[in-house]
C-alpha cells in the first residue's frame, strides 16, 4: 500500500511541474509549493480514513451475523486508525512535496 501511495504522490510531483512553471514568474518560497501539495495529501488521507471508518462500521454487523461473532468497534480504535491514516498521508506527502519545491523552472520546463 505504501508503494502505491508513494507512486501516486510522485505523479503529483510531476504534475506540480506545471504549478512551478505557472508560478515561476513570481518569487516563490518553498512553502508556497509545499503547502498545497500537503493540503492535498491530508485531504486524500482524511477521505480514505472516513471511507475506512464507514467500511468498518458498515461491515461490522454483517460479519457479526455471518460469522456469528460479537463485533465491537471501540471509539479509541476508530480515533487511532483515523490518526494513522492522516499520519501516513503526511509522511508520504512530505517527501514528494519537498522534491517538487526543489525543482527549478528550467528543469520543470524540460519535463514538460
Amino acid at each position: 500500500m505504501e508503494r502505491s501511495l508513494v507512486k501516486r504522490r510522485f505523479i503529483v510531483v510531476y504534475s506540480a511541474n506545471r504549478l512551478v512553471l505557472r508560478l515561476s514568474h513570481r518569487t516563490l518560497r518553498r512553502v508556497d509549493i509545499v503547502r498545497p501539495l500537503l493540503i492535498e495529501s491530508v485531504l486524500i488521507s482524511v477521505g480514505g480514513g472516513l471511507r475506512g471508518i464507514a467500511f468498518g462500521f458498515g461491515f461490522s454487523p454483517s460479519i457479526a451475523r455471518f460469522a456469528e461473532w460479537k463485533t465491537i468497534v471501540p471509539s479509541a480504535s476508530v480515533v487511532i486508525a483515523f490518526g494513522v491514516s492522516i499520519a501516513v498521508g503526511l509522511v508520504f506527502g512530505i517527501y514528494p512535496a519537498m522534491k517538487a519545491a526543489r525543482i527549478n523552472p528550467g528543469e520543470a520546463l524540460h519535463y514538460e
